[in-house]
């Protein structure tokens, strides 16, 4: 799995050799292209929060479009990122965005569809809290049209409310 071209494969192989045996991946680490290295270097050192796993933002998008197919959803959840409020704060430019904003348990305390324009605002609004945010380029959920317009109806649905 760590060698699958699938980010979620490798991230989750990773996960799992993390809980193991963290010595196996000497054995090939050197096999694996360099910025896949790095990233399951650091997932299993645990230097990574499991909010910023792919398959952790599938969890996520999944409790709000129940409808839609999670191997959809991989979509949508692999252009996702993620932001403590630390990083928040020194986020300087974005595109127009969806921004969740959740507490440890994974709660939606707030939505907000946020632009460069509005972007200084919504981190003061935001920055002090003990949360953390998930962030999704508006240009993704038009690429997921393309791909699955027959799920894409929920997804700007959810976006009109």
């Amino acid at each position: 799995m760590l060698f699958s071209p699938e980010k979620i494969l490798q991230e989750e192989a990773a996960h799992l050799i993390s809980r193991t045996d963290k010595n196996l991946i000497n054995e090939v680490i050197n096999r694996l292209p360099h910025l896949n290295a790095n990233l399951i270097g650091e997932i299993i050192a645990g230097n990574l929060p499991a909010s910023e796993f792919i398959f952790e933002k599938v969890k996520f998008l999944s409790q709000i479009f129940h409808d839609i197919p999670n191997d959809e959803l991989i979509l949508l959840a692999g252009f996702m990122k993620y932001y403590s409020t630390t990083d928040l704060s020194v986020l300087k430019e974005i595109q127009d965005s969806i921004f969740w904003k959740l507490t440890s348990d994974y709660s939606v305390d707030d939505v907000s569809t946020v632009s460069q324009n509005n972007l200084v605002e919504y981190i003061n609004q935001h920055v002090a809290s003990d949360a953390f945010f998930y962030l999704l380029p508006l240009k993704v959920i038009e690429d997921f049209r393309n791909f699955y317009p027959e799920d894409a109806f929920r997804v700007f649905n959810y976006l009109d409310k």
